[in-house]
């Protein structure tokens, strides 16, 4: 008979592959429909921002523009120009001046044509010159405008049937003594090509099918007010029925507000979000053809789907590798894993071992791992070091030295610091640190790890140096000071004696005192030497940048007697830099050299 507990374990183990194929396909399904909920409320969310966004634009555009109307409107001095022009057509001052005013909006301002209309429709005068056969759209509304009595915008429009499309700010103009009674009307055209136009075809990010559309209703129709991507020449010329409520323009024509999915004016399938411009009759549409909304959830399907088939398949050779292998790969990962704990607690026992500090810091300049030594030198329970920003172990005044340390570490992947480390006691202890950057296996920047080395006995050996340097330099500076007056006094005696004794000398014994005298005057000038090597460094000037060429032309002049007696030639090769030094020192060391070399030639 077949061995039951196998065919019961065999059971099993297809119960668990198909609940595993179940809750495959389970998942898949959920984390498709939730991943196209979210990635449809961000597509949605973006559109919705971008038209939020250029319609505040557009709105602050249009109260900048009616801002500069009224800069002119209700102006006394203004008014008056105009009323004076009108009265004196030949004023040619008052039309100078007002020329000067209009131009004024059209270099500094951006419009493209200022003119002024009189109250019977007349253009008066332009900046630039019009011709006379010219006819503005302020001229044929001018008992509106002057009737409304306040700043306006012409919308879009053009005063010709084959005319360039442009907008305008009307100004109505009031006379300065009554301002009752209407003058005329200013009329500061704008070119929406410069500007408008280019910030409404603007996308943020880059899109193959995306859009931004100006639109306003006009009658029954939905009417295209600026250039489209796909559609050339469409500003006022590309009208579409309101009773078209597929389309997404014609919704915003009615009023519509919102998110709305339909065709666009091509017929395309498009998502848009619809924003009404405040203080207008535009409405503005951020749409995108729905084939490039929804392609990366089309790519993410298709990638589930053959995630869903690799993990059946994965899923059979995983129970069957499973079903043959468990046995020896629990008994393996028991091992690996005794391994891996033995490895850990040797390193851990060689890490806390060591009498030099280890800290880990993260990016932020925090301490998150550290040994032993710098818990027993700061003082400090783990809890309160963990987290710490890694500067407030060190004193005060090493701080920046830190900061500089950490930002080598982080830009040339090592660096070498001396810092003072604050005891639990409260005593400095200075420690030469390194630190080397750590990364993860990916070469993600985690931190850096550092070490730290206490050098206490290396900088007290330092400083009984430096002073034991300053008692040999004082030392010597007292021995040679104090024998040059024996010195000098043995000298004189000799010539005196030499003097007293002049007629009992002959050549030999007068050739002896002169020996005597010359040898003590010698020692003088090595004591002399030594005298002033020992003020070196103790009374010179500090270091400054100097010519060594200008310092080396002068020990030439100083050494010319002594260079022409020697009969010497001194030859000058090449370029000689600026160095940092002491002008005096150099310009001996100089003379010194340049005068052995000729008196032991």
């Amino acid at each position: 008979m077949p061995d039951r507990g196998g065919y019961r374990s065999g059971y099993t183990f297809v119960l668990i592959f198909a609940l595993m194929a179940i809750g495959i396909v389970l998942t898949g399904y959920t984390y498709y429909l939730n991943y196209e909920r979210n990635f449809r409320t961000k597509v949605e969310s973006e559109l919705s921002g971008i038209a939020e966004l250029k319609v505040g634009e557009l709105a602050l555009w249009r109260r900048e523009r009616l801002g500069d109307g009224a800069v002119l409107f209700k102006n006394i001095t203004f008014s008056a120009l105009v009323r004076r022009f009108l009265e004196k057509p030949g004023d040619a001052d008052a039309q100078r001046q007002l020329q000067a005013w209009m131009l004024k909006y059209t270099t500094a301002y951006g419009y493209t044509l200022v003119h002024l209309v009189d109250t019977q429709g007349r253009m008066r005068i332009s900046v630039p010159r019009m011709p006379g056969s010219y006819v503005s759209s302020a001229a044929m509304n001018v008992t509106d405008i002057l009737r409304a009595g306040q700043v306006g915008i012409e919308d879009f429009h053009r005063n010709t049937p084959d005319g360039p499309v442009h907008l305008a700010v009307v100004v109505p103009i009031f006379d300065d003594l009554d301002d009752r009674r209407p003058l005329g009307v200013l009329s500061l055209h704008i070119d929406p090509g410069i500007y408008l136009y280019h910030f409404i075809a603007t996308w943020p990010t880059s899109s193959q099918t995306a859009e931004t559309l100006l639109v306003r209703r006009e009658g029954d129709d939905a009417l295209f007010l600026n250039e489209l991507r796909f559609q050339k020449n469409t500003p006022l010329n590309l009208r579409i029925p309101l009773t078209k409520t597929e389309v997404p323009a014609v919704r915003a024509a009615l009023g519509q507000t919102g998110i709305f999915e339909g065709v666009d004016y091509r017929g395309a399938p498009v998502v848009a979000a619809i924003r009404a411009v405040p203080d207008s009759p535009w409405f503005l549409l951020a749409r995108m053809n729905t084939s490039e909304v929804y392609a990366p959830v089309r790519e993410r399907l298709w990638q589930m789907v053959a995630f869903a088939v690799f993990l059946f398949f994965g899923s059979a050779v995983a129970m069957s590798f499973i079903w043959r292998q468990r046995s020896a790969h629990y008994r393996e990962r028991d091992k690996a894993e005794e391994k891996l704990a033995a490895a850990y607690k040797e390193l851990k026992s060689i890490i806390e071992a060591q009498p030099d500090i280890l800290y880990v810091i993260n990016t932020e300049g925090d301490l998150i791992k550290w040994n032993s030594a710098l818990e027993k030198l700061c003082g400090l329970s783990p809890e309160t070091m963990m987290k710490r920003p890694a500067v407030e172990f060190v004193c005060e005044e090493d701080r920046p030295t830190v900061y500089n340390g950490i930002k080598e570490v982080f830009e040339k992947g090592s660096a070498f610091i001396d810092v003072r480390f604050i005891r639990g006691d409260g005593a400095l202890v200075p420690h030469l640190c390194s630190g080397a950057v750590w990364k993860n296996p990916g070469g993600e920047v985690l931190g850096f790890i550092g070490v730290g080395r206490d050098i206490t006995e290396r900088k007290e050996y330092e400083e009984e140096l430096k002073r034991s340097n300053v008692d040999l330099e004082q030392f010597s500076y007292a021995v040679s000071h104090d024998m040059r007056q024996p010195l000098r006094m043995i000298s004189s005696y000799l010539q005196l004696i030499e003097l007293k004794l002049a007629d009992q000398l002959d050549g030999e014994k007068r050739d002896y005192f002169n020996f005597a005298v010359e040898g003590a005057k010698r020692i003088d000038r090595m004591l002399v030497e030594l005298l002033e090597y020992s003020r070196v460094g103790r009374m010179g000037e500090p270091p400054t940048w100097i010519d060594s060429r200008a310092a080396l032309d002068e020990a030439l002049q100083f050494l010319q007697p002594a260079i022409a007696e020697a009969q010497a030639k001194v030859s000058i090769a090449g370029e000689w830099p600026s160095i940092l030094a002491c002008h005096d020192e150099i310009l001996g060391l100089l003379q010194n050299l340049i005068g052995n070399a000729a008196k032991f030639r």
